[in-house]
């Protein structure tokens, strides 16, 4: 079987993840073979990199440098990038690395089919673009004249990214892609200190503190992204002030994902006093 690993200089989980791959490739001599793919990263920046970190010095892992062919074969838009093949010369996954251990490689090897998502990256996002616009504008006599505010699912192969301003139509919008409940909770209201505390300045009365948190020990990133990663789309008319428009994406955070929050002021462990948010679960909302 054949493991392409596709990485960049840029990115550190990749780079902290060679260890481990060269050492399973080790293990697996006979059954595997683990071949390194990046496209950016010349020869001469390479090897600065496995001179420079101890860990990466040992590494025997076969590279491929400034791809060009392997990438339009599998495509991506964020590393890292596995693509596993068998032995059959068929796909039989495309993940990210934190599927890479000894559990899954076995899977790989003596079963037919392994059911773990598809890494299925979306090409060219351009945030100013709205994602959501009117069907049938035909029925509208100014279809123009449009303000709306939405929430979805995660988008795959994005790290959370956004912008804020005038979108590519003219119109001015907050877009969030690839969120977590609490960074949409950030960008709304505006409060970087409390955020930047995360835990000690973020009380949760829910009955489910995963929806808020990943926990590594509890399975793996991408599947806790398809279950609680957001995107926040809103269109609104041109000289709204910018409290209103935040104060109307955390009501449609509120209600979404039926919640209530406010910030309130308290003594912190030291005895000054601090900003803190609360977030309570309304017993009668419907989680998402």
């Amino acid at each position: 079987m054949v493991i392409l690993d596709f990485w960049e200089l840029s990115c550190t989980s990749c780079i902290a993840a060679l260890p481990k791959f060269d050492s399973l490739q080790k293990i697996y001599n006979n059954q595997i073979q683990v071949i390194t793919v990046t496209r950016y990263n010349t020869k001469e920046k390479t090897r600065q990199l496995l001179a420079r970190i101890p860990s990466l010095q040992n590494i025997s892992l076969p590279t491929v440098i400034q791809d060009s062919i392997l990438y339009k074969y599998f495509p991506f838009t964020a590393v890292s990038h596995l693509v596993w093949i068998g032995a059959d010369n068929v796909v039989k996954a495309i993940t990210a690395s934190e599927y890479f251990n000894s559990d899954n490689i076995e899977k790989a090897l003596y079963q037919t089919q392994v059911d773990w998502p598809i890494k299925n990256d979306v090409e060219h996002l351009d945030l100013k673009e709205p994602k959501l616009i009117l069907r049938e504008p035909q029925y509208f006599t100014n279809p123009d004249k449009v303000m709306y505010s939405a929430i979805t699912g995660n988008v795959a192969g994005y790290d959370a990214r956004g912008h804020q301003g005038l979108m590519n139509n003219q119109k001015p919008g907050i877009v969030r892609i690839n969120g977590s409940i609490l960074d949409l909770y950030s960008i709304a209201l505006k409060n970087s200190e409390i955020f930047r505390q995360r835990k000690s300045r973020i009380i949760l009365n829910v009955e489910d503190i995963d929806r808020f948190y990943y926990d590594r020990s509890k399975g793996y990133r991408t599947e806790w992204n398809q279950k609680n990663v957001y995107c926040y789309e809103c269109i609104y008319p041109a000289g709204v002030d910018e409290k209103i428009v935040f104060m109307k994406m955390k009501s449609d955070l509120d209600f979404f994902f039926g919640l209530e929050t406010y910030i309130e002021s308290r003594r912190s462990p030291d005895g000054a006093e601090a900003s803190y948010l609360i977030i309570n679960e309304k017993k009668t909302a419907t989680s998402h």
